[in-house]
Parts: C-alpha cells; structure tokens; sequence
C-alpha cells in the first residue's frame, strides 16, 4: 500500500506583508512610474517662429535662414522691399513652395539687423505649411557645421570626426535631439575639405609642382631627380626627421615597393622599413 506522505501544498490564506521603509542603511524601494506618466514625451515641438539668419549657413557659404520651427531657407530673390527666402526642402519631383519674405530698412543692413516682426511666411498650400515634416535642432546644427567648416579648412590634418566632437562640447547646452548625425557630418566636412585640396596632378606632368602646405611639418624633404634629360625622373622623399636618425641608427633595411594604389604621372611607391627592438 501507497501512502501519500507530503504535505498539503495547496494555497493558504495570504500573509500581509508591511510596507517596505527604509531603515536608513537601504535605499527606499523602486517605485513604478505611472503609465501615463512614461507615455508622455518631454519634448514640445515649437510653435511660434524665432527666425534667424546665419551667416555662411549653406554649402557654398551663402546665408541661410531657419524659423526655430525645424524649417531652413535660402535666399531666392532681391527687391527694394523686400528679401525672398524659399524652403531648402526642394526635390524635383514635389518641391516645397514654402516661402518667407522679409522687409527691407534701407538705413540698416537686415541680414544682420532684424525682428520676427519683419518675416511674414506664406505656406506650401492653404492646408500645408510645408509639404515635408520638420526637422527639429537645425538652426543649432546649422552654427555647428558652419564652425566644423571653417575648422576643417584651417586644420588640415586634424580628423574631421575631431573636429566635430569639438563643436559638440562648446555647446554644452545641446538637446539629444539637436545633435548631428556623426557620420553624415564627417562626410559633408571631408567633402569640404576636398574642395580646398590641391588638384591631382595631370598624367602627361610627371613634374607637377608640389604644394608643400597641404603637407604635415617636416614631413616633405624635397625630391632627387636622376637619369638624363632625354629620361628624366624624380623621386619625392616623404620622412620625418625622428624617422631619418632611427634610419641612420638601423643597421638592417628592408625595402618594398608597389604599384597598385597610385595612379600617373607617379609610377611607384618605395618604402623603407626597419625592426626597432
């Protein structure tokens, strides 16, 4: 015969428990935020403009103007009276008709001296102001990229991302949301600083001229020319002087060369190296 000897294990009456407190040592217990409380959002879009023109704001360095409302605009047109600002959302298929028209004080110059008062929109349609959503933060983005730019220019051989982080911490007060897209904004600043590079050298001019600015300090030690004037060639040293006494101090070289990553006039790329212990 089977006898069942464990215990009953059906539920039993609850045992009250007392509110958790601290006893000073401990910290108080996790209070669950209120759901409504989670579901709303800290951040309220705007909804009356502050306009305000920056100085080099587009990508050939021309004035743009942002409302505060997340739109941006360019300058389309000049009058006596009046300045005409459009939407800079302006793809081809469906561009936006978004425009802003600002007047004109002769006694003052009204890219620098201005109001709210003296910008009247005129929307997209009678039911849009604008035919694309807005993007929050780009009157603060607008000023970082115009500093990036200038710094990226000035600093050549600064790392664009660098640059960029830079202008982050000036503005200490920047929202989450205001913040660039890192990798975007890297690739607009080296574009830029493309755009101030020398430009490569032509194929049938193996003597082009060399633009040593664009060169770190001490870094191009001029070139050695070799063969006859019916076969001339010239050979650019690139070197550091720390790099020269390691050299010197060296007793073993070893000497590669290649020919894959360089294009005319240069025919090849030779590289010294050597094993420091």
């Amino acid at each position: 015969m089977i006898v069942d000897v464990l215990p009953d294990l059906s539920p039993s009456t609850p045992v009250p428990r007392r509110p958790y407190e601290s006893d000073g040592r401990r910290e108080e217990a996790f209070a669950e935020p209120d759901e409504s409380a989670m579901e709303q959002s800290s951040f309220e879009a705007p909804t009356e403009p502050s306009y305000k023109i920056h100085d080099e704001g587009t990508n050939k360095g021309l004035h743009k103007l942002t409302d505060g409302l997340g739109y941006c605009f360019s300058k389309k047109a000049i009058s006596k009276s009046t300045y005409t600002w459009r939407c800079t959302s302006r793809p081809s298929a469906n561009p936006c008709k978004a425009i802003v028209k600002q007047k004109k004080n002769p006694l003052v110059d009204c890219l620098l001296n201005y109001n709210n008062a003296d910008f009247t929109f005129v929307p997209h349609d009678h039911e849009n102001p604008h035919n694309h959503p807005a993007d929050f933060g780009n009157q603060q983005r607008v000023e970082i990229f115009r500093e990036a730019k200038k710094a990226c220019v000035e600093h050549k051989f600064t790392d664009p991302r660098e640059i960029l982080f830079g202008e982050l911490k000036k503005r200490k007060s920047l929202e989450g949301r205001d913040m660039p897209d890192v990798d975007l904004a890297t690739r607009r600043l080296r574009y830029k600083r493309a755009k101030v590079m020398p430009a490569n050298p032509r194929k049938d001019d193996p003597f082009f001229p060399v633009e040593e600015n664009f060169f770190p300090p001490d870094w191009y030690q001029g070139a050695i020319f070799a063969g006859t004037a019916e076969d001339r060639a010239w050979h650019l040293l690139f070197f550091t002087p720390t790099m020269k006494r390691q050299l010197e101090d060296c007793k073993t070289w070893f000497m590669d060369a290649t020919f894959y990553f360089v294009d005319e006039p240069i025919k090849q790329v030779c590289l010294i190296t050597l094993v420091l212990q």
